[in-house]
């Protein structure tokens, strides 16, 4: 799997960003049910739920990599007792 760079999270939370104040103006300006404002927030989501699974999977990795350290230990451990 391919770790995720911090600069493309925070170029995906600047975009979730921009996306976030298009659609906010366009809300404004055409209304919250316009077609417009529906595809801007449909984006807006995505956007938002790809964040979401680089967070979900950003901490699986350090959840896994701190418990194989663990298994680790204790297998040194193990081997001098």
């Amino acid at each position: 799997m391919a770790s995720v760079k911090v600069e493309d999270e925070e170029k995906l939370l600047l975009y979730i960003t921009l996306k976030r104040e298009e659609m906010i103006k366009l809300a404004t300006n055409t209304g919250f049910t316009s077609d417009e404002t529906i595809k801007c927030s449909q984006d807006l989501d995505l956007l938002l739920n790809k964040y979401q699974r680089i967070k979900v999977l950003t901490k699986k990795r350090k959840n896994f990599r701190q418990f194989m350290r663990c298994c680790n230990r204790q297998v040194k451990m193990n081997t001098f007792c």
